[in-house]
């Protein structure tokens, strides 16, 4: 039997900076390359002929799916893998590679994404962050990843092709060409999150149109109206608008996970703790959103007054993250409120120490100290915060605890250090003649 061929199709605008690496990458594994251009004003053609790829020009119709199967279409070998320009084939896939390409009821194999990001916490769609295990050669530097799976290597068969005008995906044309899907053993690298915020910022409005395409074409598909809703609520905050069209995708498929998780986080954002503890508590029985889902329903649960359920799901989160100083310094706070403050006090400063520049882990920390009466503890963290984030908010915070201490002394040698930093700042300056003048 001879072996299987692979090769690489991508569709490109404006790639330049990153695809030459993104083509080196799987060069040693693809047998042929097939990059569409859509419109690039940048010399990414040039590169993707330069590293030997068939480069061809197609317009942009404002639609991804039918962009990658002009790609598509114009490859010859017997499986495809798909890449973005934006990212890179983990190293030692060519190892695995010619094993399971051979599985003859595979019609495509998910792949899993390691998204990287510029910060140590976070998470991209509900997926926790986890700390950069150096994997990636390019930026073994990055803080962290936060990892999905999707279809990215699929056989070429006349039936298995790309749907949705956004967010496109071919994993049920596989399905309903009678194949079954694979799990990779191999990862693909994305390094889109560390380019900065303004580039993503641009293309907020873009995703947005298409979003509200994709529903238009496709209403009954639920996957397309969470997708829609994410893109309301994560870059505009428009919540009403998103949790309508979550109650779209829930009409249609109501035990939707993905759906019941994202109405948790919105209506928790607008201080609707009651629903957000309920949607929570609908996506309870599915794994791939544990961690965040209980960091969530903690705070809901902690809003509503309820610590003792609020402390458990904490707990339950940092099981499953196995460190995380925001939770971490949650569980603290609320420890602290129900009173057991040998342990909650050292979470709290822990948290700290681990993420020394976390604003809201200094002012938990702050309040906690106030909450039980303990205000030179509360002055003394207040300085120590003062001194990681230098701010004339930070500043005049730590003088005011211990002016209202009667330590006019100490508050003014608070103020005179932050002058040192910001000799122009007129609350600072107010501040100091205050304490002057109140010592006669």
């Amino acid at each position: 039997m001879n072996a299987s061929t692979l090769g690489l199709t991508m569709i490109v605008k404006n790639g330049a900076e990153t695809l030459r690496a993104c083509l080196e990458s799987a060069r040693e594994i693809a047998t042929e390359t097939i990059v569409a251009d859509t419109g690039s004003t940048d010399n990414s053609r040039e590169i993707a002929q330069e590293c030997g790829a068939t480069v061809i020009s197609i317009p942009w119709e404002k639609d991804f799916a039918k962009a990658r199967n002009a790609a598509l279409a114009a490859a010859t070998t017997d499986w495809v893998l798909s890449l973005d320009a934006d990212e890179e084939l983990d190293w030692e896939a060519g190892k695995f590679l010619p094993k399971i390409l051979n599985k003859a009821q595979v019609g495509g194999f998910i792949v899993p994404i390691r998204n990287y990001l510029p910060v140590r916490h976070g998470n991209v769609n509900g997926n926790r962050a986890l700390a950069n295990d150096g994997r990636s050669r390019t930026h073994k530097d990055a803080p962290a990843f936060a990892e999905h799976r999707t279809v990215r290597l699929f056989r070429r068969h006349p039936k298995i092709v790309y749907k949705g005008c956004v967010h496109e995906a071919v994993a049920p044309q596989i399905v309903e060409a009678g194949f079954k899907l694979g799990n990779a053993n191999f990862c693909i690298h994305h390094f889109g999150f560390l380019a900065g915020t303004d580039r993503y910022g641009s293309k907020a409005e873009f995703y947005l149109d298409l979003g509200r395409r994709k529903v238009e074409q496709e209403p009954t598909n639920a996957l397309a109206w969470v997708e829609l809703a994410r893109q309301l609520y994560e870059p505009f905050r428009r919540n009403a608008e998103a949790l309508n069209c979550i109650s779209r995708a829930l009409a249609i498929q109501p035990e939707m996970a993905a759906a019941w998780f994202l109405s948790g986080v919105v209506n928790l954002e607008l201080g609707n703790h009651q629903a957000a503890v309920a949607a929570f508590e609908h996506c309870a029985h599915d794994p791939e959103y544990a961690a965040e889902r209980e960091h969530y329903r903690g705070d809901a649960l902690h809003d509503l007054g309820r610590l003792k359920e609020a402390q458990a799901a904490y707990r339950q989160s940092l099981r499953l993250t196995g460190r995380d100083p925001q939770v971490e310094s949650k569980l603290g706070y609320v420890e602290v409120r129900l009173g057991e403050f040998e342990s909650g006090f050292p979470k709290l400063q822990a948290a700290i120490t681990a993420f020394p520049n976390g604003a809201e882990l200094h002012e938990r920390l702050i309040k906690a100290y106030m909450a039980v009466g303990r205000l030179d503890d509360a002055a003394t963290a207040a300085e120590t915060f003062a001194s990681r984030v230098i701010h004339p908010k930070t500043i005049l915070r730590a003088a005011a605890i211990r002016a209202h201490l009667k330590q006019d002394d100490q508050a003014l040698t608070v103020i005179q250090r932050g002058l040192e930093f910001f000799p122009e700042s007129p609350e600072l300056q107010s501040a100091k003649a205050q304490l002057v003048g109140s010592r006669g």
